[in-house]
């Protein structure tokens, strides 16, 4: 016979990983799981476990995203744990998104660049979701977007009521809104987008791609789009895009790994200098020599130094690289982080700090 011991809806986590018996004692047991850790001193019995794993370093982050007021909040997408942010005390506090979010993934989580209270997240089971009071509540914003873990919404840093969104459901595609998310209108008319960026210091210029490394401009705020001649790049999905915080006609494109078959050599990030419509030059910023260059592996995450134009971070499974030199040269950039798959980065140039998320060891800082 079998007694339910862990799982829904006994309070202990789902998604058991190991189980464990003291060896001096066979009712003292513990489960690890992807909740933690969780130990019973009667042998498993309902409700006689607690949770035993505070103050271990082992969250698995998916994506992370920081506030850019003087308010300091950051929160990210857990495993199966839906999503959390940190505001200050010493436990973090999960987003509440709404009847039935209570579990999964958490899909991303995007602050406003000109308010920290404003939060956008789309769960894994649900539409895009906007808080207006630090995720208190929710508002459903009609619009369902991919949940792999990319970049499928941007926010202008000029105004909040713009916003691009790559949209799988209702319809697939590209879309718009100048009312905060109230309505949308489709931009782009586009299947298996990857990425959207608006430009930090001109929102008149966007940029979009996709899973096939083709990319998209638009100079009138993502209202009407051109696509940009990419043929100098490999046919490979892009991760993720980063428009120079200075110059708006500049961006960087990072690949990352694809469905088929793995493609040894490829370069994997590159810049792109728009000269004219629908033109642009390309560089390969992947290492000029074999020595200092990128290694051949898909790079999961992208961030841009506020104020120095040639200093560059990625990262990949290995952990976090810079280039002090436009990407002609790369080390590592590893001081202080674990050996764990770093999973994204993501910029505060309000006190020139990088935030980096890993896979299965929490989120870090270092200023930079």
């Amino acid at each position: 016979t079998w007694d339910q011991i862990g799982g829904r809806p006994t309070g202990v986590h789902v998604d058991q990983q190991a189980i464990a018996f003291d060896p001096n004692g066979h009712r003292h047991v513990y489960l690890a799981n992807d909740g933690g850790i969780f130990a019973s001193r009667d042998n498993g019995r309902l409700g006689s476990w607690r949770f035993a794993s505070r103050g271990m370093v082992a969250t698995h982050v998916y994506v992370m995203s920081v506030s850019q007021t003087a308010t300091l909040c950051y929160g990210g997408s857990i495993q199966d744990d839906f999503a959390y942010a940190y505001v200050g005390p010493r436990e973090w506090s999960p987003l509440a998104a709404g009847p039935g979010q209570g579990g999964g993934e958490g899909g991303y989580v995007e602050y406003d660049p000109s308010n920290h209270e404003v939060i956008y997240h789309d769960p894994f089971a649900s539409n895009l979701l906007k808080s207006a009071d630090a995720g208190a509540t929710w508002a459903d914003l009609g619009i369902d977007t991919p949940a792999d873990y990319a970049e499928p919404l941007a926010i202008s840093w000029h105004d909040p009521d713009l916003l691009l969104a790559i949209s799988v459901a209702p319809d697939e595609g590209l879309v718009r809104s100048t009312d905060g998310g109230s309505t949308w209108n489709k931009v782009l008319d586009q299947h298996f987008l990857t990425t959207v960026q608006l430009a930090p210091s001109d929102d008149h210029h966007a940029y979009a791609a996709d899973a096939l490394g083709s990319v998209w401009h638009s100079s009138d705020r993502g209202a009407t789009w051109a696509p940009l001649n990419t043929n100098a790049l490999p046919d490979e999905k892009v991760q993720c895009l980063a428009v120079d915080w200075g110059d708006p006609q500049r961006i960087y494109v990072a690949l990352g790994q694809t469905t088929g078959t793995r493609v040894a050599g490829v370069r994997w990030l590159w810049r792109g200098d728009l000269v004219a419509a629908g033109a642009v030059t390309w560089f390969d910023a992947s290492g000029s020599t074999p020595a200092a260059s990128l290694p051949d592996l898909p790079l999961t995450a992208l961030a841009l130094h506020p104020t120095l134009d040639d200093v560059i971070y990625v990262s990949n499974m290995l952990g976090v690289l810079r280039s002090l030199d436009g990407g002609d040269s790369w080390a590592s950039y590893d001081q202080g982080l674990p050996n764990a798959y770093v999973s994204d980065l993501d910029v505060r140039p309000r006190d020139r700090s990088l935030f980096a998320s890993t896979m299965g060891r929490g989120i870090y800082r270092r200023f930079i």
